[in-house]
């Protein structure tokens, strides 16, 4: 196959990836969530069915249109074009915290600010009314910003029973996730989680000397996790995945499973750092002992997922579709990343202001904001990956500079493409009894290539 045989089909979202090693290619439609493998022939008959469709024969053809009978992206129920369309509201109580992590993105935007519980409320009123968005679910985030239980009782309590009251009173579903330190149990904490089976998130990374290197409090974090797990209240753990422990995610799930069998889902993320000195080698050990981590949490009937496995179930065209984030200044952020007045990115991001008369939104701020995508991107273009990966997190791009972080790219598209050869494995298992790695050879080699 010729290169420009594949760009002939990106304009499509067709994409013909090689395996090396191996006369085999793979078809992959994202847009139609399909993947075929097929030899260089098959290859050409598709070029021939989109270039030529009157020399095409009648299989290629078919195909070619099954696989482009999809609605757009931009046409999508979950796109989000305008304030009507947010179905998560992220509160961001104050930007106080009691720890220094090392890599953490928020560091610089601390101060005394805490968010005040009218601004909140008058965010929920918004954000719950029927008027502005009818979803059968609609979601309430709490995090940082800074730690979230140091506003506790001023805040985080009296907004989680008033997004229930009025939640109730609307007749509306709504789910509430809190993410914490587990640096403190405040009084009232775990009834609250219970009464209202609130999702708990600890940030935690597992094991007691990288949680000491990274983050400090293990004693205290890991009595906590136990206590919240002893009286029924079972978190999910984040763990951010740095030099430091990036070769040692298979014994973070065997630490997870022997101190807290009881919790089920974890997430490792590989963090963002712009000091990692060889950030290939860097993306190469995460995917490499990220899924051996995964083979070993399926062992122990724990989920363990990332942003990037994640994204291979999601077709976007933004990496965040866009945030309703409430900062502890009553602004509007359309990144949660950014909320603090001090961080160098926040007036660029705040599209809207909320206090106790309501909501205010600049619209038209809102709307440059959202329409920046992976068509802003010439990088993108014919990226196979880039209807999963929406373009990157565009935070990170800015940060970048404006420009393509190659070794991020390198990740997702191998990461995605490694993932597809496992899915595809399975269903060759599962329909056809026929073992795919005695096709294509062992694809454990596409972590590395």
């Amino acid at each position: 196959m010729y290169e420009s045989d594949s760009k002939i089909l990106t304009g499509k979202s067709l994409f013909i990836i090689p395996l090396s090693g191996c006369d085999k290619y793979l078809l992959y439609a994202p847009l139609a969530d399909s993947i075929l493998l097929l030899d260089k022939s098959e290859c050409e008959r598709i070029v021939v069915a989109v270039s030529s469709p009157k020399n095409a024969d009648e299989e290629a053809l078919s195909i070619v249109d099954a696989l482009c009978d999809v609605t757009p992206v931009e046409s999508r129920d979950e796109q989000i074009k305008d304030e009507r369309d947010f179905i998560n509201l992220s509160i961001l109580p104050n930007n106080i915290c009691n720890f220094s992590c090392s890599y953490c993105y928020s560091a610089k935007g601390r101060s005394t600010q805490q968010l005040s519980v009218e601004k909140a409320y008058s965010a929920v009123d918004y954000f719950i009314s029927p008027d502005r968005n009818v979803s059968k679910l609609l979601t309430v985030s709490i995090f940082g910003g800074g730690e979230p239980l140091l506003s506790w009782k001023n805040v985080v309590k009296p907004l989680i029973d008033y997004v229930y009251v009025q939640a109730e009173r609307l007749s509306r579903n709504v789910v509430t996730t809190l993410i914490t330190n587990g640096s403190m149990i405040p009084e009232g904490f775990l009834e609250i989680c219970r009464k209202y089976s609130v999702d708990l998130v600890c940030s935690f990374e597992i094991l007691e000397d990288v949680q000491n290197h990274q983050r400090k409090h293990y004693d205290v974090v890991s009595s906590n996790i136990r206590k919240m797990i002893d009286e029924g209240v079972v978190p999910a753990v984040n763990s951010v995945i740095t030099e430091v422990n990036v070769n040692r995610q298979c014994e973070m799930i065997e630490e997870l499973h022997n101190r807290y069998p009881e919790i089920k889902y974890v997430a490792f993320e590989p963090v963002i750092d712009a000091t990692i000195v060889d950030k290939d080698k860097f993306y190469h050990q995460f995917t490499k002992y990220f899924f051996k981590a995964v083979r070993l949490a399926e062992v122990y009937d724990i989920k363990l997922t990332c942003s990037a496995l994640r994204n291979v179930d999601v077709t976007v065209d933004r990496y965040c579709p866009g945030e309703f984030a409430l900062c502890a200044d009553g602004s509007l952020s359309v990144c949660p990343c950014v909320s603090s007045p001090l961080e160098p990115n926040y007036s660029r991001y705040v599209y809207g202001q909320v206090d106790s008369s309501g909501v205010k939104i600049n619209r038209d701020k809102l709307k440059a904001l959202l329409s920046q995508n992976l068509h802003s991107q010439s990088w993108c273009n014919d990226c196979f990956a880039k209807w999963n990966c929406g373009g990157g997190c565009t935070n990170n791009t800015i940060n970048n500079g404006g420009k393509e972080d190659s070794s991020y790219c390198k990740f997702v598209r191998r990461f995605l493409k490694y993932t597809l050869l496992k899915r595809l494995e399975s269903i060759y298992q599962e329909e056809y009894d026929i073992n795919l790695r005695e096709i294509i050879g062992d694809y454990e080699r596409f972590i590395t290539e």
